[in-house]
């Protein structure tokens, strides 16, 4: 055995993923949180880890080597509390995936507002499929790997870079411990109104990232951005931009169709033409999946590899995933929560599936979502829907009453659009409401960046109790188990 690791907070994402990573190196880990729920509680019992609940002083093990604390933990937390009066090492997540397993290793980070977690997992399985054997840690669960984490044998850790902060008491953008080679930047706009007060103080942030890169690294940047563009300015080495509006990018894309089982384009690169497929919706994601064919071509896999890999690429559980079919109802659960990723979710998917009518249920559950600042946002992006179901905002009191999110003037700028909106009191209305009134052509598009309260499949099992014939059960549990 390695050592004893204790985890404050373990039943996050990126937590239990780094509980999977000390685990595969043979460390014994156990953790705590407020409470754990599926898939990630499912996930950390089968790995076995041991998780204790609620947070309290006497979990904390006196005879742990170290102590990783997740970001969501304040300093007042009683186990936090303790470990300082044992004086036991503590690390934040992203440092401690620094140290013990990012050392030796040449980091790709894939950093940005939007994309990161589809774009680190697509980047994983390239590296992965022309025989790498990558190292990767991705917040979300690929299904190429049904893993979210992992250490392989070969040069390269594919990580996702979040600009959140690290820990209380790690203020610094996680990102900046992970030293990138290779950076792919996917796009900057204005988010987390909870720790960066402004655009140019988010943008500080990226500028600095940008600069850590060697003369001798590589950044693939999205130039459809223009802070992106701007950023840019503090690179030292080679940058390689790509876009799906302006011709003057190093690579550019265009000629998107979709057809229900693939979306497609065809890229310019060195005057050299090529189409790109992916089975994931949307032109943003046929612009993730270039980001990654670039990157892993300038690496020195073949083109001819890079793209197969990029059209056999099977998603990530959450993002944008078919969770099943209900007499011609289709379902599809995605972690949308920007105002531009759900305009770009609704338009995908709408031009991938094909629906006689798109129905977009949306939850505001970020800091920034939760917040007043991008209501007439909301409302350009979801008036794109046939029908958009507005819940309330999760956790309300987390937000002072005269800065929160209001679903009812959502719902009255939409209309104010011409577009036709609903707004719920709780959660629990929704599911009922669906099954009532959903018909066959439909696709319910559920956006959350949490669990959604479980209206998903709340939703997906009354469609079926309404008598309706399942036609997409078995895809859906085979997607689950891969």
């Amino acid at each position: 055995m390695m050592g004893k690791v204790y985890m404050i907070a373990v039943g996050g994402v990126g937590m239990s993923a780094l509980a999977h990573l000390f685990k595969e190196a043979g460390y014994e880990v156990d953790g705590s949180d407020r409470a754990v729920y599926p898939p990630v509680s499912d996930f950390l019992r089968k790995i076995g880890v041991f998780v204790r609940t609620p947070y309290s002083a006497q979990n904390v093990p006196r005879d742990a080597d170290f102590v990783v604390v997740g970001n969501a933990v304040t300093s007042e937390n009683p186990e936090v509390v303790e470990v300082a009066r044992a004086g036991l090492k503590t690390y934040s997540l992203p440092s401690a995936l620094s140290e013990f397993f990012m050392k030796d290793k040449i980091s790709v980070v894939v950093a940005g507002t939007h994309g990161k977690t589809t774009t680190t997992s697509m980047m994983a399985h390239l590296l992965h499929h022309a025989g790498c054997d990558p190292s990767f840690f991705v917040g979300g669960i690929p299904l190429n790997f049904n893993v979210p984490a992992a250490v392989g044998g070969g040069e390269y850790f594919v990580v996702e870079g979040d600009e959140y902060d690290s820990a209380y008491f790690d203020k610094k953008a996680k990102f900046y411990h992970y030293m990138p080679r290779y950076l792919i930047l996917t796009s900057i706009e204005y988010d987390h109104a909870d720790i960066y007060p402004d655009l140019s103080t988010l943008k500080r942030a990226f500028f600095d990232l940008v600069g850590m890169v060697p003369e001798d690294g590589l950044i693939v940047a999205c130039s459809d951005y223009g802070e992106v563009k701007n950023v840019l300015s503090s690179a030292r080495c080679r940058v390689l931009t790509y876009s799906t509006r302006f011709r003057e990018a190093d690579i550019f894309l265009e000629e998107e169709t979709s057809d229900g089982k693939e979306a497609k384009a065809r890229a310019t690169w060195k005057e050299r033409s090529f189409q790109i497929a992916s089975q994931i919706p949307g032109k943003h994601n046929l612009a993730n999946a270039l980001s990654t064919v670039i990157c892993a071509v300038s690496m020195g896999i073949p083109m001819e590899k890079a793209l197969a890999a990029a059209k056999g690429f099977l998603g990530v559980r959450r993002r944008q995933e078919l969770l099943g079919e209900v007499g011609g109802i289709c379902l599809v659960d995605d972690f949308a929560h920007h105002p531009t990723a759900v305009r770009e979710t609704v338009e995908g998917s709408r031009k991938f599936y094909r629906p006689e009518r798109l129905v977009a249920i949306f939850e505001p559950r970020s800091n920034t979502s939760r917040r007043n600042i991008f209501e007439r946002d909301y409302a350009e992006a979801l008036s794109r829907a046939d029908l958009a179901l507005i819940c309330p905002p999760h956790n309300p009191s987390a937000v002072a009453e005269k800065e929160r999110f209001s679903p009812g003037r959502v719902c009255a700028l939409i209309g104010e659009r011409g577009g036709i909106a609903l707004a719920f009191d709780d959660l629990s209305q929704v599911p009922p409401y669906l099954a009532r009134e959903g018909k066959e052509g439909d696709l319910l598009l559920f956006m959350s960046n949490g669990d959604f309260g479980g209206i998903q499949m709340g939703t997906y099992r009354l469609l079926e109790k309404r008598g309706i014939i399942s036609t997409g059960e078995e895809n859906r549990e085979e997607n689950h188990d891969r």
